[in-house]
């Protein structure tokens, strides 16, 4: 029968189905077998619906006849082709030309697995046979399919194998083996790449034979160009040797006009000079320590306040306090999340306190925030607190400056404070009180707030002894607790946590109650000494028997009666000295100096200031 068409592509219109069956297409359309085979190809006509029916307008009658027109199926197989009824038609219509049989069907595996890809109708045959029963059955065997398979990772690397597994496929076209027809191909291919390297060795034999005969000539030439270069290096490196030792000449002249412009401080004129002695990005000179120095110096390159900070401590929100303790060994802070402590030496978290914490956690949870107290020796000077978003620095000559860090501040130590702080106090808004240690953050000791009291009024630290004040509970019918009216001071030991006593405070005014304006202002020597401000008088009691004895007082005098005032106490050789602030219209502070009972005045100073602790 004479056939129209070599072969029918039976594939899906989706990628890479339509990419292969365009590709083999054309291999195959093109394809000339090694004449070694001694098969002479006819110009082959291979069937791919998209290009037959670019001109027709009858898909089903042109398909039909196409299929009954081909000698061989080439079947482009994956999962999604068995899912195409058209694609499973021209297969069974291809079959029935050729007695139900998969004679001349060919398959081109480009995607999945076979047992996926191959239609069922091309995995087996049907025999006739005798059953047990003599009677003649028709019954189905499995058999292999005849295919290719350039399954592969990318369509680049699939249609690579397409160039070798398409052989596959010439193979039964020709009517030859396919191993056959692969060995005169790589013989073919072979004997191809040996024609193309003699071709090239001859001619370049005779490009080496032009080239040795000029390379004599240029020689020659060469040698005489060489002579004349080396002279004009010659020349050109005393020049260079030259002109290097007029710009050293004149980068150190301008480096030492800019010192002496500084020295004369004229700032700007020096930074200039200093600029030109250095090199510019478009011209070449040498650079010279004296410039470096002279513009570094001039610009405060190497002021410490203004290097970068080699640990970064960082926190939630603002810092609040900050200071070396531990005897140096680590940084705590605050904000208003919690109390951190940091390794001095590596900046490294060691540990963060919040009120989050069951331990730390306040019954009412009122306010969600600690309030730390840092044991540090004041007497300590050299820190400062410098504003980092203006140009001016704040200077206080005491170390821990009110114990407080605002906003915008940073801590910084001078060589003469490594740190002596020691030990940390914390308490929450119930008041419960521990004690840190400064270098590990560990607990040392804990003291609840007492079951009598309502509210905390204040909470003082001092070296020995730690004052807390509170305002009992009175207990109603209906065992509810409402607020007393009497005030309890608490001492406890600062080294043990211990409460050595807790007093009754007696009061000489009629003001009861919440109404009581108090603060205690220092312990000293046993001496608890109370401020009150409804009648400006600062008092002194000793504790004996479990109640607070009075024993000297002294009129607090402000330079204002009225506005805000406030007074602040210390002592000098066991002597109080005592500073009366006067805050809101007269800015004013009276300092004098008592003796220990407070009934003489030994000397007294009026400042125009407001004295801050």
């Amino acid at each position: 029968m004479e056939y129209k068409y070599k072969a029918f592509i039976s594939y899906r219109h989706i990628e890479p189905d339509m990419h292969a069956a365009e590709r083999l297409q054309k291999i195959l359309e093109t394809y000339k077998p090694p004449k070694s085979l001694g098969i002479k190809k006819e110009n082959w006509r291979i069937f791919r619906d998209v290009s037959e029916l670019q001109s027709s307008s009858d898909l089903s009658e042109i398909i039909k006849n196409a299929i009954e027109s081909s000698e061989y199926l080439i079947v482009i197989c994956s999962p999604q082709y068995t899912e195409s009824k058209w694609c499973m038609q021209e297969i069974t219509r291809f079959r029935e030309l050729h007695d139900n049989k998969n004679t001349n069907i060919i398959t081109l595996l480009v995607n999945g697995d076979p047992e996926n890809s191959f239609p069922d109708v091309l995995t087996y045959t049907e025999v006739t046979t005798t059953n047990e029963n003599g009677e003649e059955v028709t019954v189905r065997e499995e058999v292999e399919p005849l295919a290719a398979n350039i399954v592969a990772d990318s369509l680049k690397e699939s249609m690579k194998k397409l160039k070798t597994e398409s052989l596959r496929i010439a193979a039964p076209l020709l009517g030859c083996d396919y191993n056959d027809l692969f060995q005169r191909e790589k013989r073919r291919e072979a004997a191809r790449r040996y024609m193309i390297l003699g071709g090239v060795s001859g001619v370049l034999s005779l490009i080496s034979i032009i080239s040795i005969a000029a390379a004599v000539t240029i020689n020659g030439k060469n040698k005489q160009i060489q002579k004349q270069n080396d002279q004009i290096k010659v020349q050109n490196a005393e020049i260079e040797n030259k002109n290097s030792a007029l710009l050293v000449e004149n980068s150190r002249h301008l480096a030492l006009e800019s010192e002496n412009l500084f020295l004369e401080n004229d700032l700007i004129p020096a930074i200039e000079k200093a600029v030109a002695a250095l090199p510019s990005t478009d011209e070449y000179k040498p650079v010279l320590p004296e410039a470096e120095y002279a513009l570094s110096r001039e610009l405060g390159m190497f002021d410490h306040t203004h290097l970068a900070p080699r640990t970064c401590l960082k926190h939630e929100c603002a810092v609040e306090q900050l200071s070396f303790m531990g005897g140096g060994k680590s940084i705590v802070s605050t904000d208003a999340t919690g109390v951190y402590f940091w390794n001095a030496e590596t900046g490294e978290l060691i540990r963060k306190i919040s009120a989050d914490e069951d331990e730390f956690a306040s019954e009412d949870g009122s306010s969600g925030k600690l309030t730390a107290i840092f044991d540090i020796n004041t007497d300590k000077t050299g820190t400062s607190f410098t504003n980092t978003s203006s140009p001016g620095n704040i200077r206080y000559e005491s170390s821990p400056v009110y114990n407080r860090i605002y906003k915008c501040f940073v801590h910084s130590v001078s060589d003469e404070e490594p740190g002596t702080g020691g030990d940390v106090y914390i308490y929450n808004s119930d008041r419960d009180l521990w004690r840190i240690d400064g270098a590990t953050g560990e607990v040392k000791w804990s003291v609840p707030k007492s079951e009598n009291a309502y509210s905390y009024y204040d909470i003082k630290v001092y070296e020995d002894h730690i004052l807390r004040v509170y305002l009992n509970k009175k207990e109603l019918l209906d065992e509810s607790a409402v607020m007393g009216e009497d005030y309890y001071l608490e001492v406890i030991n600062s080294e043990t946590g211990k409460i050595e006593d807790t007093v009754k405070m007696e009061f000489d005014s009629n003001v009861s109650g919440m109404l009581r304006d108090f603060k205690i202002k220092a312990i000293h020597d046993g001496v608890i000494y109370i401020n009150y401000k409804d009648d400006n008088m600062l008092k002194a009691y000793k504790i004996d028997e479990h109640a607070m004895k009075a024993v000297c007082e002294t009129e607090v005098n402000y330079a204002t009666a009225s506005g805000t005032n406030d007074c602040y106490l210390r002592f000098c050789n066991n002597d109080p000295l005592l500073a009366a602030c006067s805050i809101s219209f007269d800015t004013a502070t009276e300092l004098s100096r008592f003796d220990q009972e407070l009934t003489e005045k030994k000397w007294s100073v009026f400042l125009p200031i407001n004295y801050t602790n």
